[in-house]
């Protein structure tokens, strides 16, 4: 029983050294968003990335000014997932990580 127990208490420490590190978690979001011609991102590798509660923010320019756009984590998995007619690779140019306790930021 004593066993039993232990183990059940450190299974939360598992499954949190078990996670990947923001490093590996930012890798693996910008290799899912890369795909061929007629191909969807791997969605199934963005679903793992998010909470279900998440919102996905981005900048871009468009004709020249800034766009601002926010949506459900959902709905940027479906839109990862969606085939394209054009090839698209995302590529970091620079990567910095700032670590606050748990939480970081990428």
């Amino acid at each position: 029983m004593k066993i039993a127990i232990l183990l059940f208490a450190l299974a939360p420490m598992v499954a949190f050294a078990s996670a990947p590190s923001p490093e590996a978690a930012a890798s693996d979001l910008w290799r899912s968003l890369s795909h061929g011609p007629g191909q969807g991102g791997d969605g199934a590798a963005v679903r793992g990335l998010f909470h279900a509660d998440a919102m996905v923010y981005g900048g871009r320019y468009k004709e020249g000014a800034p766009v601002f756009s926010a949506q459900k984590a959902s709905e940027f998995m479906e839109s990862v997932a969606t085939p394209r007619e054009n090839a698209f690779y995302e590529c970091e140019v620079t990567r910095e990580v700032r670590r606050y306790d748990r939480f970081a930021t990428v």
